[in-house]
């Protein structure tokens, strides 16, 4: 027993210091590319004066070029530009990728294994200066004067290649009261507001404007110019892991506040005061069979039926392109059942002929991030990058986020398969946001004007208290009285016991328990780390999760919190309940003052509520709006009041 012990250690000494002498091994190849890349730098912009006109020489020639020049008009600042740049600074152009930091704002160009982030990524040289690439997204979490100083940082790197052209910093919601890996991250330098989900249940569409102008100043703080979001699609028309990040099943309510939420974000024109909005998902990210979502490898060449599509158009025609939305991004790889089965990603039909041609838009139309990876189920053919690139184009689309690809864009034009015509219409499109949002005129932030708007918060907890809904209040159990002895499970207790300290620690001592559930759990047939993470389509909880939560919600009169994140199907556990809150994530605070009646709920359902899942694939319930055919148990609309 002790030799073999003895043998375990050694082995595992020998294996730590292999990763070790790995991990230096990397160090040293990271040091040299990070070298070899920072002789591609130029030097810095200079500012010099024209007949009394001061301009940012980016191209440093001493010369005022056209592109430089703010009198001139948009159009032809582009054209002058377009000529100026070689093949793989456009093909640069065309792509969007994360980028990791240093705590202190600096730029990361050596990767930490006390930063996972930074493992994932590539250094920022290589990424500006030798990929070109030209759209970043940050997704760690900082302080607000910490992600500005980065902003800079990064901006007077991208000053110095060749042209000077800034880089775009974009970025998915950061506003929410959850974070969610990878894809969402809390920052607590901005003011927390609900999910799209409980914007939809206030029905209040000059709150959302409000809210949209608030992002719109705290991203501007910071240096972020385009915002991933709204998803326009109703929830009857994205996989389940992206319904709370909808305005919910309703197609008119979708539509109204769509078009205000971008229009908060945009203002009446785009400007240097704007944020673009790159709005999701057209045309089709149809829930698969299965409780599958249309992304993954495992639901590649399922088709999606159409049978909703000219109603499912409508949030993007009336609403998004009603408010002048720059950017539209595409999201899911299954078939369609029209243009002979395509991915959608390579289908000409919905997104060149319907949306570019038929709806007239001219802006940028952006993939999904990694939706060209083959190991992401990127097209129902498996296509390698090279050739989905080449399907993508002749679709229309313009910016690939989630690659690195670069060198793809450049081969096929040098291989005579894409015209250098047809890259430079893509290039024109993107470079018109970055003039319009004023970014070749000044791309730097001024840091000392960070803070957090204490009006922006207050404005965030007011919507969280409109959103909420109250589903069920059996013999009026609330509001609840201030003396009653509480258990709680799922919040945090340090917010309850500031206002109540009648918290006990032991079930049998209570009064009354509250619980706040979470209604979804990881996908079963997850294939990768980030499915894992992100969920994908449950919308139960699993049996033996059922019978805890049952067993001390019948001890007890009970108040459950719903976590509302797609369609939930709790019919059980509601039963047991005396009472029930669905919550859009809101703060516990404010969930815990609807309980003791600081305010009287106002929200209204903003998807129907199943009483169980019909597993008939023709009659799914994302099939039918406010589920017509599957038992129901809170309809849509559904709200009570004290």
């Amino acid at each position: 027993m002790k030799k073999s012990l003895q043998i375990s250690g050694i082995t595992i000494l020998i294996l730590f210091i292999l990763l070790l002498l790995l991990y230096f091994g990397y160090l040293i190849k990271w040091h040299w590319l990070s070298t070899k890349n920072l002789t591609l730098l130029h030097k810095e912009a200079p500012a010099l004066v024209d007949r009394g006109y001061t301009y940012r020489d980016l191209n440093k020639n001493c010369q005022l070029d056209i592109y430089e020049d703010s009198r001139v008009s948009v159009e032809d600042r582009i054209e002058d530009l377009v000529s100026q740049m070689q093949l793989e600074e456009k093909a640069g152009l065309m792509f969007a990728n994360f980028l990791a930091m240093e705590k202190d704002g600096d730029l990361l160009e050596i990767p930490s294994l006390l930063n996972y982030f930074s493992m994932i990524t590539e250094s920022t040289s290589t990424t500006i200066l030798q990929k070109k690439i030209n759209h970043v997204q940050n997704l760690e979490e900082t302080s607000a004067l910490t992600f500005a100083i980065w902003h800079n940082k990064l901006q007077k790197l991208a000053e110095r290649t060749r042209l000077g052209i800034p880089v775009t910093v974009i970025s998915n919601p950061k506003n929410k009261n959850k974070a969610t890996p990878i894809t969402h991250t809390k920052q607590e330098w901005a003011s927390t507001w609900p999910s799209p989900l409980g914007f939809a249940a206030t029905r209040d569409t000059n709150l959302v404007r409000a809210y949209g102008d608030i992002i719109r100043q705290e991203y501007l703080a910071k240096g972020i110019r385009i915002a991933q979001h709204p998803i326009a699609n109703s929830a009857l028309d994205v996989p389940e892991q992206s319904i709370g990040s909808t305005f919910g099943e309703d197609t008119t309510w979708a539509t109204l506040l769509t078009k205000a939420y971008i229009s908060g974000l945009q203002g009446d024109v785009i400007s240097a005061h704007s944020i673009a909005s790159q709005v999701k998902y057209y045309p089709k990210a149809k829930h698969q069979h299965d409780e599958l979502d249309a992304q993954s490898i495992y639901s590649a060449g399922q088709l999606n039926r159409l049978n909703s599509f000219t109603n499912q158009l409508a949030p993007f025609k009336e609403g998004a392109l009603k408010a002048n939305a720059t950017q539209v991004m595409a999201y899911n790889s299954g078939k369609q059942e029209i243009n002979e089965g395509r991915g959608q990603h390579f289908d000409i039909a919905t997104v060149k002929e319907i949306f570019r041609d038929s709806l007239n838009f001219g802006g940028v139309v952006a993939t999904h991030w990694g939706a060209l990876s083959a190991t992401e189920g990127g097209g129902s053919d498996q296509a390698s990058k090279k050739e989905q690139i080449k399907k993508a184009l002749a679709a229309g689309y313009d910016l690939f986020c989630g690659e690195y690809c670069t060198n793809h864009v450049v081969e096929l034009v040098e291989e005579g398969v894409i015209t250098e015509n047809r890259i430079d219409a893509s290039v024109r499109r993107i470079l018109r946001d970055k003039f319009r949002l004023g970014l070749f005129d000044n791309p730097y932030v001024d840091i000392k004007k960070i803070y957090i708007s204490p009006a922006f918060v207050a404005k965030g907890r007011e919507a969280q208290r409109k959103s909420l809904v109250l589903l069920k209040n059996e013999h009026n159990i609330l509001p609840l009285s201030a003396d009653k002895k509480i258990w709680i499970k799922g919040i945090e207790k340090e917010a309850l016991l500031k206002k109540h300290p009648n918290v006990v620690a032991n079930k049998e001592d209570a009064d009354v328990i509250i619980q706040k559930l979470q209604t979804t759990t990881p996908s079963p047939l997850a294939h990768s780390v980030l499915e894992k993470i992100i969920n994908y389509g449950k919308q139960c909880f699993e049996e033996h999760e059922y019978e805890e939560i049952i067993k001390h919600t019948h001890e007890k009169p009970t108040i459950t919190i719903f976590n509302v994140q797609n369609h939930p199907v709790q019919a059980k556990i509601n039963e047991a309940s005396k009472a029930v809150i669905a919550d859009f994530e809101c703060e516990d605070d404010i969930i815990l003052e609807l309980i003791f009646g600081t305010f009287n709920p106002s929200g209204k359902l903003p998807l129907t509520i199943s009483a169980s899942i019909n597993k008939d694939e023709e009659n799914n319930i994302q099939d039918s709006p406010y589920n017509e055919v599957t038992p129901t148990l809170y309809p849509y609309g559904h709200g009570l009041t004290f």
